[in-house]
């Protein structure tokens, strides 16, 4: 049901599963076809044997008592060893792609970034610290105490970009460190990293790289809530220079809200 809901939403888009624009979903969708694929084959033959066996070997009166089969070792060895090897298959082919898909970068490495992602009942909050260059993790060192609550967003009077849509410099590693306030969201983003949850108490990450400017679009996708549809995602990928120019003067207003006019890209075929 995932798959075709997927599929009905986003196909004539381009902006689901089945069209990737990151190396990360680009794996994620590698995995994917041949699970599918084989699923499917595998769907197929057993229902059509079980039709087809229900209606050959029926009994087609009371008085009549069917054939009865008493095994066939060849086809008992074949339908055990041929899963096995297909199963193994998938899972050496899995194994071979999960290192790439959950291996995030270190934000202190080049062309690399971090941002604190705050989920909160009914928004996404995107929190970029100190030009979001970090050895540690992005939320829990800014993690704080108000009240009887903790808090991963900035403590009052600290310098820190705050937007409501996430914006990312073209080709570089973005790694996301995800953390809910309240209640459980889900932070999917189909086309380019995959989905990660958002737990209170939690700190979880994911990371993607968008390789062409343009703009992405994802939503939560646990219900958290009566505004539960109000939680969407719009990534705006610009080129480095238009994204030094977002980020200078969103540090000087000290609440980013997008990129400039002049330097908003046009959406990815």
């Amino acid at each position: 049901m995932r798959v075709l809901a997927d599929t009905c939403e986003f196909w004539n888009c381009g902006q689901g599963p089945f069209s990737p624009q990151g190396p990360v979903a680009e794996h994620m969708h590698a995995v994917f076809v041949p699970v599918f694929i084989i699923s499917v084959i595998i769907f197929v033959g057993v229902s059509g044997a079980i039709i087809y066996a229900a209606l050959r070997f029926r009994r087609k009166s009371d008085d009549e008592e069917p054939a009865q089969v008493h095994g066939n070792n060849k086809l008992e060895l074949a339908w055990t060893v041929i899963p096995f090897v297909i199963l193994i298959g998938l899972f050496v082919w899995t194994a071979i792609n999960m290192p790439f898909i959950n291996g995030v970068p270190e934000a202190d490495k080049p062309q690399s970034m971090t941002i604190c992602v705050q989920g909160s009942q009914f928004s996404w909050t995107y929190i970029y610290y100190n030009d979001a260059k970090f050895t540690e993790d992005a939320c829990s060192a800014h993690k704080h105490t108000v009240g009887d609550k903790i808090v991963f967003g900035p403590a009052q009077g600290e310098k820190v970009v705050l937007t409501s849509k996430l914006m990312v410099p073209a080709g570089v590693d973005v790694k996301l460190t995800i953390v809910s306030t309240d209640v459980n969201h889900s932070f999917y983003l189909p086309t380019l990293g995959g989905q990660v949850n958002a737990i209170p108490g939690l700190v979880n990450d994911m990371w993607f790289r968008a390789d062409k400017v343009g703009k992405y679009h994802g939503a939560c996708d646990e219900l958290c809530g009566t505004g539960h549809a109000q939680m969407l995602i719009e990534v705006d990928a610009l080129s480095q220079t238009d994204y030094n120019t977002w980020y200078q003067k969103a540090k000087q207003d000290k609440q980013g809200g997008g990129a400039p006019a002049a330097a908003t890209p046009s959406p990815t075929p």
